[in-house]
């Protein structure tokens, strides 16, 4: 009788460990950014509830200059933001953790990384989402916005 009782406690422990990543969900899809000759693309597919792998690139003049590869998991107990540049890094995955999370706003971070050191996620309604990474270069604060919309 001892044993059915933890069951079904260990099946809600498994359930809500689980279900970490699905407020995440709302990432799923592809979201654009253009201007004039400046396109830039970021899609994300959800995996299970723990995991959500994406991609993004920008072209200007129809010619790429930027590409990665982006992941988003739940592991250890806590959120990560991984993304991997084929050209920096020596082409390894760079991890920043999640340090803030409100409804509409996510912040990542990775204070021993170059640039960026956050990545931050907010969110303008259902379709429209400003993706930003900042840091110190130079001694100076660098900010990139993307004003990015749904498709």
């Amino acid at each position: 009788m001892r044993h059915l009782l933890i069951l079904p406690v260990l099946l809600l422990c498994g359930c809500t460990e689980k279900s970490k990543l699905v407020p995440y969900h709302r990432l799923e899809g592809e979201w654009i950014y253009q201007k004039g000759e400046e396109y830039f693309c970021e899609k994300w597919e959800i995996k299970n509830d723990t995991l959500m792998l994406g991609t993004s690139f920008m072209t200007i003049k129809g010619d790429t200059v930027f590409n990665e590869d982006l992941k988003l998991n739940f592991s250890n107990g806590a959120v990560y933001y991984t993304p991997t540049v084929p050209d920096q890094n020596a082409g390894k995955a760079v991890r920043f953790a999640l340090a803030k999370r409100l409804p509409d706003l996510w912040i990542f971070r990775n204070e021993q990384h170059d640039f960026p050191t956050e990545i931050i996620y907010r969110f303008k309604g259902k379709d429209s989402l400003i993706a930003t990474v900042q840091g110190n270069q130079n001694g100076r604060l660098q900010k990139i916005d993307f004003q990015l919309q749904k498709k």
